[in-house]
């Protein structure tokens, strides 16, 4: 699934302890997984569990990148219908140790808010 592009994924910031705003980024992960279809898509206690469990183990509590991706599981033969994936979701949590740059890769030392949008335009739909 992953290497089919057959996923959904949140970047996640790790800084003292605290995931900077996971209620949002699982919402996110969530609603999108939701809008293609995703079968069985797993509760925001699981990510958490998984994703602290993963941070625990490797004693990540601060300038930690992570990638929550949802894949739509195993395929029983290759394709992209969703019909093909009769195992459910599968979670990845992907941990690095990396700080905070600038666009020319300078540390920063604080975190600066940014405004992004979704957009609304469907590609590759039925008609």
């Amino acid at each position: 699934s992953v290497q089919g592009g057959d996923a959904v994924w949140e970047g996640l910031r790790v800084e003292e302890g605290a995931v900077l705003e996971l209620e949002a980024h699982l919402d996110r992960l969530r609603d999108s997984a939701k809008a293609l279809m995703f079968d069985r898509v797993p509760s925001h206690d699981h990510i958490k569990g998984a994703l602290w469990e993963t941070l625990e183990a490797n004693g990540m509590r601060d300038q930690v990148h992570v990638r929550l991706t949802l894949t739509r599981g195993a395929k029983v033969t290759s394709g992209m219908s969703p019909t093909v994936n009769q195992s459910g979701p599968c979670l990845i949590v992907l941990a690095e140790w990396k700080s905070v740059t600038d666009s020319s890769g300078n540390p920063v030392s604080a975190l600066k808010p940014q405004r992004l949008i979704t957009s609304a335009i469907r590609r590759n739909t039925c008609s």
